[in-house]
């Protein structure tokens, strides 16, 4: 098997700084031979078109950091590995990717090609902005799970840009349950992902519970990992009574800065 990727994401290239197009192209060949067709050829029609539009405030953040790659399909019986390859941007720039990537045989691979992008974003110029600024995802933190280019798919996509909506809170097997990611993007499918690394307690996502005015369960809405996650959050209710729930998500992002979520019941 041999996978060919051609892309215009080259490490130091310069250009890529004000370049308004990238180009993404793969393809994966098998049972090759002498009689073997050494041209590969596609044309407009063959690719996905994802037009990029990045709307952050205008303060200036500490770091602006966009990640992308085309991920070429994993063989069954080998792990989702892959380096995900960095260029820093002086200002967010609207951008237009074009990508492509000829599928094989899906039986013997269990993953497509996938487009990967996330911007990286800090407001707090004394944290480590590689490990603890807020990241933007689409779809999903798995780069092997994130966008498909299909043939002749085009898309508009929205980084950085109103309304973010939070979380809910909801009532499932009598448990006091979060609905889906802490923050919310402008897609339904794109959310804002934190690693809190060594931030102070002030900082953190924090949740608590009252029965009949009484402090009964609080702690972070991360995970082990001090990862922003909605499924910290499940408390089993036990008792009848009067419940609070009181919610702070610290986001130190310009448009959000905090947001306070509260339910009675």
């Amino acid at each position: 098997m041999i996978v060919i990727a051609l892309s215009g994401c080259i490490m130091g290239d310069e250009l890529y700084l004000t370049s308004k197009e990238q180009y993404a192209i793969g393809w994966i060949l098998h049972d090759i031979n002498d009689s073997t067709s050494t041209n590969l050829t596609y044309s407009l029609n063959d690719l996905a078109i994802y037009n990029y539009s990045y709307h952050y405030p205008s303060s200036m953040p500490d770091t602006y950091y966009n990640f992308f790659t085309l991920l070429s399909p994993v063989p069954n019986g080998m792990t989702e590995e892959t380096i995900i390859f960095g260029n820093q941007l002086a200002v967010p720039l609207n951008r237009t990717y074009y990508t492509m990537g000829i599928n094989p045989a899906q039986e013997n691979y269990k993953t497509y090609w996938s487009f990967f992008n996330v911007m990286r974003i800090n407001y707090l110029p004394d944290v480590d902005p590689y490990s603890d600024a807020h990241m933007e995802y689409l779809n999903s933190i798995r780069g092997y799970r994130a966008i498909k280019p299909e043939t002749g798919d085009r898309s508009l996509v929205y980084f950085g840009k109103a309304p973010f909506t939070p979380t809910q809170i909801l009532i499932e097997n009598s448990s006091i349950k979060l609905k889906n990611y802490l923050v919310r993007g402008y897609h339904s499918d794109s959310y804002l992902w934190r690693n809190t690394g060594d931030f102070p307690d002030y900082l953190m996502p924090k949740y608590q519970i009252f029965l009949n005015g009484s402090l009964n369960s609080s702690g972070n809405l991360t995970d082990v990992n001090k990862i922003w996650n909605y499924t910290s959050l499940n408390y089993s209710l036990v008792e009848n009574g009067t419940y609070t729930v009181n919610m702070t998500i610290p986001t130190s992002y310009e448009v959000l800065v905090r947001i306070e979520i509260g339910a009675t019941f």
